[in-house]
């Protein structure tokens, strides 16, 4: 792990980039993109031969015309040094198609939200090609800054792969996982207050001369008007108890170990989760952009399927005007019931009537733990009797190696028009007969 680096005053956000871009150049130095000596320890030696099948693709290195090959990295070691360079044993398919990329990650906890502005601005300063993948046009899922050197520098949003807070994520990790956060302590005192997200006052330092008061603010300068909420006595006590144990002189200090404890804490996070993406699946979580991503990744793998896409357009066009997401609800705006619960409202002369409301989650999850097709999409054949083939898809179980996909025309029976005015099956995604913007009944 290398030192912390710490910059406090103007254009901050150009430093950081200049750091970034010159830590980059280093280690595009370092790289050698020639095919290199192999050098192996004998413990190397002795797990190469151990190896049963293929570090990357799993195949059984005992079937035929399998080569077994040893694979290594092409990164100089620091100070010039190469010790074992070997990394794994596999395949000789896997081998040919492996490439080393050339792409330093730099991860950013609601990066998307925040601090990817900052870096775009201070991009306008460099000559790099630069590749954003946008989520809208203020919300950026990752951005790819190219360097000359055949390297590039990858933003990645952390959020994507863990939504939740900071403060909330250290408290899911072991204390042997706090790596780089010891680092920043000298006793098991100093260690036991730092293992979670420090309190800060973000709107009380509203210019640079605050950074000079000697006295730790006071508890109400912790307001935050973003959320509109205030730190507790037990938050605020933990942070006198830091300022005096590790002697801060002024809240300048204070600030600058709140920065450098708020990046060892998402490094030892996200570096535990990308240990946990390795050990169970084999797969770097850093090389993805997003969670779902690297989870349809890790289904592949695990499951070996074989999804077959689509080469019919028509296809294509049906599949895509039956999706449906979002909120699906019409929400009335007043509703009355008849509840015997709720006195001086009660009319028992009428029938009975209840108000709840209902939130089915992980709705797509659900779905996707069931059978799916991957394979051999054809159309029913014209000539097929309709009525047979409605028998047929009635009675067809759930679990059946083979299923339908329908784009039917449907009479509504009127009887069931008031009982489903609120949310009718097979809803459709177009235009109310009103027209947009319109006033309607519903």
């Amino acid at each position: 792990m290398t030192e912390p680096k710490l910059y406090r005053g103007e254009e901050a956000h150009i430093k950081f980039l200049d750091d970034i871009i010159t830590l980059v150049e280093r280690i595009s130095r370092s790289y050698n993109d020639k095919e290199g000596k192999i050098i192996m320890t004998h413990e190397d030696r002795a797990t190469f031969e151990a190896e049963n099948s293929c570090g990357h693709c799993e195949v059984d290195f005992s079937q035929p015309g399998i080569v077994k090959v040893r694979d290594h990295a092409h990164q100089k070691r620091a100070g010039g040094k190469t010790r074992s360079n070997y990394r794994k044993a596999l395949c000789s398919n896997c081998n040919l198609i492996f490439r080393h990329e050339k792409c330093v990650r730099v991860v950013l906890h609601n990066g998307s939200r925040h601090d990817f502005h900052e870096v775009v601005l201070a991009l306008n300063k460099y000559p790099h090609n630069v590749e954003i993948i946008p989520h809208t046009e203020e919300n950026y899922i990752s951005m790819t800054v190219h360097m000359g050197n055949r390297f590039s520098i990858k933003f990645i949003d952390s959020f994507r792969f863990l939504p939740a807070s900071l403060d909330k994520l250290v408290q899911t990790i072991p204390r042997e996982s706090f790596v780089r956060t010891r680092k920043l302590t000298r006793t098991d005192n100093e260690f036991d207050m730092v293992c979670r997200k420090a309190p800060f006052p973000y709107d009380y330092v509203d210019n640079p001369a605050k950074l000079n008061e000697t006295r730790p603010p006071p508890r109400e300068a912790f307001f935050n008007t973003l959320t509109q909420t205030d730190i507790s006595e037990e938050e605020y006590e933990r942070f006198l108890q830091v300022w005096q144990t590790f002697n801060f002189r002024n809240l300048g200090e204070y600030s600058d170990f709140y920065l450098r404890l708020d990046v060892c804490l998402l490094s030892d996070v996200f570096e535990e989760f990308r240990l946990f993406g390795m050990k169970n699946y084999g797969l770097d979580c850093a090389n993805y952009l997003t969670l779902p991503g690297f989870a349809f990744v890790a289904f592949l793998k695990i499951t070996k399927a074989k999804i077959q896409l689509f080469n019919d357009m028509d296809m294509v066009f049906m599949i895509m005007s039956s999706i449906r997401g979002g909120i699906t609800q019409v929400v009335k705006r007043h509703a009355l019931a008849n509840n015997p619960l709720i006195r001086g409202q009660f009319d028992p002369k009428i029938p009975l009537s209840y108000i709840q409301y209902l939130d089915v989650t992980a709705l797509y999850a659900h779905t996707m733990s069931k059978h799916l097709p991957y394979d051999n999409y054809t159309w029913v054949p014209e000539g097929e009797e309709l009525l047979i083939l409605a028998k047929t898809i009635i009675n067809h179980p759930d679990d059946a190696p083979f299923g339908f996909i329908l784009d039917v025309d449907i009479e509504y029976p009127e009887h069931l028009h008031d009982l489903h005015k609120d949310l009718p099956f097979l809803c459709r995604n177009e235009i109310p007969p009103s027209g947009a913007g319109k006033s309607t009944n519903y």
